[in-house]
């Protein structure tokens, strides 16, 4: 399940006020603009985790939002 969030600015910050445990997964490596940073959460007792992707181009605004079951 993914989604894009609308409205307000969310700041990492604002992510880890709720999921403290957030890891870098993943950053841009300077190829495209489109490129994101994303930090996962750990799995919860479903084994699903969470994943808050922020772009290149807004770097400070949370840009998707991503729910996956861990394999």
């Amino acid at each position: 399940l993914s989604f894009i969030p609308h409205g307000k600015c969310l700041s990492l910050d604002d992510v880890k006020k709720h999921y403290q445990s957030v890891k870098l997964t993943d950053y841009p490596r300077g190829q495209s603009e489109n490129e994101v940073t994303s930090y996962t959460s750990s799995p919860d007792i479903n084994g699903q985790v969470i994943t808050f992707s922020f772009s290149a181009k807004s770097p400070d605004c949370l840009n998707k939002i991503i729910i996956t079951a861990d394999e």
